[in-house]
């Protein structure tokens, strides 16, 4: 075992040496004189921490001296989740950071001049190794390396939770009762600080030879993430199992990557195929706790895959789950069957009282039963708060419990606490400590400790002495700070303004806000903070005019955060306090620019159009009222999708009134997609190639982006499927995925649509398209959500499940009225479903519809989709002769815009084979139909190509 030893330099040397060798005969023990000569010694021990297996602190008065360096070893060393055994040697009060602590102590085993006292050292070594023995790292059963799959550090938690925690037997029967049953989960439910991350690691632990764990934190989302809580699971079980990674390792396409794969195919990949083939003596357990952690808008597809897709497998894997009682989560843990440990504080009372007992006897403390039962009965099954009460008593030096009176609940608690750290410099908590706890309590979110100092306008060793003192209410990890739970961030937002610390969240807030706004206004240095939450904090503080002076100045750096703050509005339903924003925005003679154009844009796809409207009132009076109000006209003719003509006139109108060459760069690419739509692909192309050639040198790189996705789409759409391929991967390594966004989205739609058109990628398509309905999901974008379930509904395997996505997108389409082009895609989408179900009635009612619909959009590759299904049809009776006309139509648009060959190809193959039953295949044929199969677009379709040439050869 690897030991740091951490001491004071002149708390009796003697002890420390003969301590040093002694460990030495079995252990790897490092001190400081090891550090060779010219070496930087912080670095030297920031290495020698991060090796170490465990931290021995030698508590004396010279270790915590304010100048020794010893608190910033004990920091460093709890950030990075070392086990820290703390050794008296001295008579000395210990720091925040370990007043928790149980300790050892060495006091009495040396005379005052440094002599080692054999009676009682040697007991006290005895104690010392078996207690490093308890820490003995433990290696994972492993029969190999892991998969290539994301991670999360799991094991330092788990020892820090089973550290000093209280005896957890009785939760054992429970698990091998549960077991023995049937019941897919078993989900343990308690309230904030009832010990169930305790409980979940301890499981752990008793199991760990089939056992695999995995902590969801709020403050941390990609612990959230369903697709990397899969793959962290996972990769544990293929540490333990070498069988199932061999499997995993033979079936997985890791090369292709998995951030193409939704969660359910995840979870076929990862869990279902490799557990129907393995044979297990027992199931594996999978834990997962704090469940309720999960935000809001993951949390559907977590307990999808948690709640209903483990209950598949449950004979190969059963899932152990923690929430509390009061989570949205409960009832679905309910509905999936799990057994239920419902009042987890009463069935943790043995621990409870252990953990008390053991505490108290270890301090030499005297207490009675009454006095015991007092603190179980105050904690109310609460761990957090008799943490904080044992902790108290320790720091108070009682040896007699009997006489104690305690602080009544958490809110009790923490003034005691606060009391003592605080009671005696009122003023430092005042100038220092508040401003400190009101951004923490504000932000919700861990913050680094960079944009702290900066916030507070401290140094760095200002703010380690804050943390030292709050160390117990801190979760300090990756150098980041946030509370380290959340009764202690529900009491400080409930201090009122008569307590002895009240704190002002407004204050807090308006310090975030006095970061955020020099932090933007100062564009080359914004930090990962502002730019992921800085404008959403601007917004709740009503600072409408910083915003506006952002808006005004339109800054590249700033532009894609205003863009992304304006969905962030809108998805979080906030869409009114745009209103007053923008009404600041015209009084300060905000122009028609960019930023007011893509606000305006989004308001009409999210179907916000009074809000729109109102904002373009907004500009009533001003130079640019003409403008504003041909933008509104503009977007929202584009946000119908429902003519063609009425797009392009309006966006023509438009580029002549707006001054804006941002404004005028991305009309020009919307009238782009309108032509497109038309099948004017030529003007299409030239357009997205001007537009996005002249927003380059200006940094407009979202409609850049923008341009080129477009350009790979018709990429696709004239057959140049590799080309797309590579263009499209080019692009990826571009776009941030850690964020929903729109490009992420236009990425996974343009994946999908190349896997489908192929054919035989069917459930890569879905993965891809999966991929873009969660991020419209999470967005909260009705306009993107019809276009997926569209796109979901044509590569289903069943026609059922293709049916009911068709029908979701024309609910979503009629309820919202929006995008009238992709309600009529779904009804040729509709059509060749039905088709294949046989039901060629009414799959012509649905051909008929489309054509109605997008003729008069106009939609011309559409139109074209509608006369293949017709024509197929028709051909399925027997009806050649009309089969026939329709597969012409559609054979001569594809052939006039040289577009999308496999449908060209179905087009021509459906025409030669009506023309063959009806007899008059040798009209149909001529040398330029035989040319055609030769060109370009039919030598990528291979087999399809040569199906073609044979039935003509076998026919004339």
């Amino acid at each position: 075992m690897k030991i740091f030893l951490s001491y004071g330099h002149d708390d009796k040397p003697a002890l420390v040496a003969r301590l040093t060798n002694d460990l030495a005969e079995d252990h790897t023990v490092w001190v400081d004189d090891q550090i060779p000569l010219g070496a930087t010694w912080v670095t030297q021990i920031d290495q020698a921490l991060d090796r170490a297996d465990v931290v021995i602190f030698l508590l004396g008065k010279n270790s915590v001296r304010p100048d020794s360096y010893c608190f910033g070893e004990l920091a460093y060393a709890r950030q990075v989740g070392k086990p820290i055994l703390v050794v008296s040697v001295g008579e000395a009060a210990a720091p925040s950071i370990i007043a928790h602590e149980q300790r050892l102590s060495m006091v009495h085993c040396a005379t005052e001049t440094g002599e080692v006292i054999e009676q009682t050292y040697q007991p006290a070594v005895a104690e010392l190794r078996r207690q490093l023995a308890l820490r003995e790292p433990r290696p994972a059963p492993s029969h190999g390396p892991g998969l290539p799959l994301y991670s999360f550090r799991n094991s330092a938690r788990v020892r820090t939770l089973l550290r000093g925690s209280a005896a957890t037997d009785h939760l054992f029967p429970i698990v091998e009762e549960w077991l023995r049953g049937w019941a897919p989960h078993l989900a343990i439910l308690g309230n904030a600080g009832s010990g169930k991350s305790t409980a979940a690691a301890a499981i752990y632990d008793h199991y760990a030879d089939r056992a695999a764990i995995h902590f969801c934190n709020y403050a941390n989302e990609k612990s959230t993430d369903t697709r990397l809580i899969l793959q962290s699971l996972a990769n544990q079980i293929a540490q333990a199992n070498a069988a199932y990674r061999s499997f995993v390792l033979g079936s997985v396409d890791f090369e292709r990557g998995l951030d193409m794969l939704a969660p359910d195919d995840l979870f076929d990949a990862l869990f279902l195929a490799p557990f129907d083939e393995l044979e297990l003596a027992d199931p594996y357990l999978l834990i997962v706790d704090g469940l309720d952690e999960c935000p809001a808008a993951a949390r559907g597809s977590l307990n999808q895959i948690m709640l209903h897709r483990f209950t598949e497998i449950a004979e190969s894997c059963r899932l152990v789950v923690t929430s509390r009682k009061d989570s949205e989560t409960v009832p679905n843990l309910y509905a999936s069957g799990a057994e239920v440990v419902d009042q987890f504080e009463s069935v943790n009372d043995p621990a409870m009282r252990s953990y008390v007992e053991t505490f108290l006897a270890h301090n030499a403390i005297t207490s009675d039963a009454e006095s015991l039962a007092n603190i179980i009965e105050q904690s109310q099954g609460d761990f957090m708060y008799t943490k904080f009460i044992l902790a108290e008593l320790k720091m108070r030096r009682t040896d007699d419990v009997t006489k104690v009176a305690f602080p009544i609940g958490m809110k009790g608690v923490c003034q005691s606490y606060f009391d003592r750290i605080f009671g005696g410099d009122s003023e430092y908590y005042e100038k220092v400590a508040t401003p400190f706890l009101e951004i923490i309590s504000v932000v919700g979110t861990p913050l680094s400790q960079k944009v702290l100092c900066e916030m507070l306008g401290l140094e760095t060793l200002a703010l380690s002495k804050i943390v030292r003192r709050l160390d117990i209410f801190l979760d300090v990890r990756e150098n980041a700070i946030t509370l380290g739970h959340k009764s202690i961030y529900d009491w400080l937002r409930s201090i009122e303004l008569t307590d002895r610390y009240y704190i002002s969240l407004a204050r807090g807030l308006e310090r975030v806000c006095d970061y955020v706004a020099h932090d933007l206004l100062t564009p080359d240095r914004v930090s990962d903070f502002t730019a992921e939450y800085g404008l959403r904090r601007l917004a709740e503080a009503k600072r409408y005019e910083t915003i506006a002076q952002l808006m005004i100045r339109s800054d590249p750096e700033v532009r894609p955060l205003l863009a992304r703050f304006f969905l962030q509005m809108l998805s979080t339903n906030d869409k009114e306090s745009l209103v007053p924003l923008f009404a600041s925005y015209a009084a300060a003679g905000g122009p028609a620019n960019i930023v007011l154009a893509e606000a305006i844009k989004t308001l009409f796809q999210y179907e916000e159009r009074d809000v729109a409207e109102a904002i373009a009132g907004c500009f009533s009076s001003g130079p640019d009222r003409t403008a504003v109000g041909q933008l509104v006209a503009f977007y929202a003719a584009r946000a119908r999708n429902d003519d063609t003509e009425a797009i392009v006139t309006a966006g023509r109108a438009a580029m002549e009134l707006v001054p804006d060459e941002a404004v005028r760069l991305d009309l020009m690419r919307s009238l782009a997609d309108a032509y497109r739509e038309k099948g004017d692909h030529r003007a299409a192309t030239e357009l997205y190639t001007e537009a996005s050639e002249k927003a380059a040198p200006l940094g407009l790189t979202l409609t850049v982006r923008d341009c080129r996705a477009a350009l790979i789409d018709l990429e696709y759409v004239v057959g140049h499927l590799r080309s797309a391929r590579r263009s499209l991967d080019l692009l990826k390594a571009e776009l941030d995925f850690g964020v929903p966004n729109i490009h992420s989205y236009k990425y996974y739609r343009l994946l999908g649509s190349i896997f489908h058109i192929t054919g035989s990628e069917n459930r890569q398509a879905r993965a891809a398209f999966q991929e873009c309905l969660d991020i419209a999901d999470q967005l909260s974008f009705p306009l993107k959500m019809i276009e997926t379930f569209n796109s979901l509904a044509e590569v289903q395997t069943t026609v059922e499940s293709g049916l009911d996505f068709v029908q979701r997108a024309r609910d979503l389409a009629a309820r919202s009225d929006l995008n009238r082009l992709e309600l009529g895609k779904g009804y040729y989408i509709e059509a060749n479903l039905l088709r294949r179900a046989g039901a060629n009635e009414a799959a012509e009612m649905s051909a008929r519809t489309a054509l109605t619909i997008l003729e008069a959009v106009p939609y011309a590759s559409g139109c074209a989709r509608a006369h293949l299904a017709l024509g197929a049809i028709h051909a399925e009776r027997g009806e050649h002769a009309a089969a026939i006309e329709w597969f012409r139509k559609a054979n001569a648009y594809y052939v006039r815009e040289q577009i999308y060959p496999s449908f060209r190809a179905e087009a021509y193959s459906g025409l030669l084979r009506s023309a063959a039953a009806e007899g008059t295949l040798a009209t149909h044929v001529g040398q330029d139909d035989l040319d055609q199969l030769d060109a370009g677009e039919f030598q990528q379709l291979g087999r399809i190509r040569d199906e073609i040439r044979e039935f003509i050869d076998g026919h004339l």
